[in-house]
């Protein structure tokens, strides 16, 4: 109780200065304030639910990002924007992008609370017997050998990206894979998650053979960061249920495991990136890490206290239009585009899009466009429940070893990721989506139907109900 009591003062305590701070976002000081509450906020979650960072680790990626980016831009002014074309000044942004990404995170914070304890009833030892080897090899098997043809065809067919000195938007540009391949390619993610199962419960030889193809064919294409980071992402999610009976001090070296990892890849990624320009790494990074907040920055700095909810019919009618490739939303309105469009310069974005790449971390930006401050806040809210039940729906089908299912979510994990970021959800109105939908309604109805009649029979042997 005293922890509960204790807790609840401190988040409530929290809530008040971030309010007063987005009230009052126009003095500077008060922007380090807000700075210093959210690296704060990460030190309670630390302490309380240490746990929290391994099955959120995407998400929580993206909320640092943004709020460092903005923070570098806001704190560090006089700085060149390249993407924008434009120098960086203080606008009063950060308290609001806290504030917002707090919310979200909080949210996380409380339905873990309800999924957590479901998971935590069932014991290690029905989660290790209970899994189906023989299926997990097999499917596992499968994926390496669809991995090994994706990079047996890529190797056979091209040099590696670093070779041709571009990267994956370029090698994209320049070389079209056959319909098949680029569908495997696609698909990488998804064919990760058997080997990663085999990795934790069976056959480690045929996981790390998986993993070491994976790695080597996005490296080879000219992926730097993105995919390697989604692979540490899936594999903590999947290990979730054996990091759970993990005692604190081993879960705390995990925990500093996991960052060093983290740290390395931001560290290969910036050297090799920034050799191939003329910038130092300190220069390339802090260019990078702005790149993240510029968007929300800009969006607030040109549309603050203003909003334009009429527009938000252009989100509707992509949504039922579909999922566009980067190529074909040149001149685009809605989404990141939208924003894109609206802080940087025409010709810069249509030119951007044109080469199959766009920026990043625009969600934010665009809901505030539309509905200003409360927006963002319900959008928060939306997407903490939204989020947590794809996460936690994932882990619970793995440990019921609902295999299908288990692909389904992870699928929905990997797309929600991307709208998170990029705010657009033609995806998920695709063909493929909506037999995802039915599937699992129908796997639902069949589980309830299995409840009852399993209830029923249980109360029939114990003579509760005459039959």
């Amino acid at each position: 109780m005293i922890v509960q009591k204790d807790r609840f003062v401190c988040t409530g305590t929290m809530f008040i200065v971030m309010l007063f701070c987005v009230l009052f976002s126009n003095i500077k000081t008060i922007s380090y304030i807000a700075l210093c509450i959210f690296i704060f906020y990460w030190m309670y979650l630390y302490h309380f639910n240490k746990t929290y960072f391994i099955k959120y680790l995407a998400f929580i990626f993206a909320a640092i990002g943004t709020v460092v980016g903005a923070a570098i831009i806001e704190l560090f002014p006089e700085q060149y924007l390249p993407e924008l074309r434009c120098q960086s000044h203080f606008t009063g942004s950060l308290p609001l992008i806290i504030f917002s990404y707090w919310i979200f995170l909080y949210v996380l914070e409380l339905r873990d609370y309800h999924y957590g304890d479901n998971i935590r009833k069932i014991q290690v030892d029905s989660i290790e017997k209970g899994q189906s080897k023989r299926e997990i090899n097999l499917f596992a098997f499968a994926s390496c050998i669809l991995l090994f043809v994706l990079f047996a065809y890529v190797a056979t067919h091209t040099l590696p990206a670093s070779l041709l000195g571009t990267d994956r938007f370029g090698f994209a540009l320049s070389y079209e894979m056959p319909w098949i391949i680029s569908k495997i390619s696609v698909s990488s993610y998804l064919l990760l998650i058997f080997p990663l199962l085999a990795l934790v419960y069976t056959s480690r030889i045929v996981a790390i053979v998986s993993i070491l193809l994976y790695c080597i064919f996005n490296f080879w294409i000219g992926e730097k960061f993105g995919a390697f980071f989604t692979l540490m992402c899936i594999l903590l999610i999947v290990m979730y249920n054996k990091i759970l009976l993990v005692n604190q001090k081993k879960l705390r070296k995990y925990l500093m495991v996991i960052i060093s990892i983290f740290v390395v890849l931001v560290v290969v990624a910036v050297t090799i990136f920034s050799s191939s320009t003329d910038t130092n790494p300190y220069e390339y990074f802090t260019q990078r890490a702005a790149q993240q907040g510029q968007l929300w920055w800009k969006t607030y700095d040109l549309y603050s206290g203003t909003a334009h909810p009429n527009e938000f019919v252009n989100e509707i009618n992509a949504f039922v239009e579909g999922e566009k490739s980067i190529r074909e939303s040149v001149g685009a309105n809605n989404g990141i585009y939208k924003v894109m469009y609206l802080c940087a310069p025409e010709s810069v974005v249509s030119s951007r899009l044109a080469g199959g790449s766009r920026y990043t971390q625009a969600d934010y930006a665009v809901v505030y466009y539309y509905f200003g401050i409360l927006g963002v806040i319900i959008y928060s809210i939306i997407m903490g429940l939204i989020i947590s039940s794809i996460v936690n729906s994932f882990i619970h089908s793995l440990q019921n070893k609902e295999y299908i299912k288990a692909v389904i979510y992870l699928r929905f994990f990997i797309m929600i990721r991307t709208s998170f970021s990029m705010f657009t959800f033609g995806g998920f109105l695709s063909f493929l989506s909506i037999l995802s939908y039915v599937y699992l309604v129908f796997a639902h109805g069949r589980r309830l139907q299995f409840r009852l009649h399993k209830s029923l029979k249980s109360q029939v042997e114990n003579g509760k109900l005459n039959v």
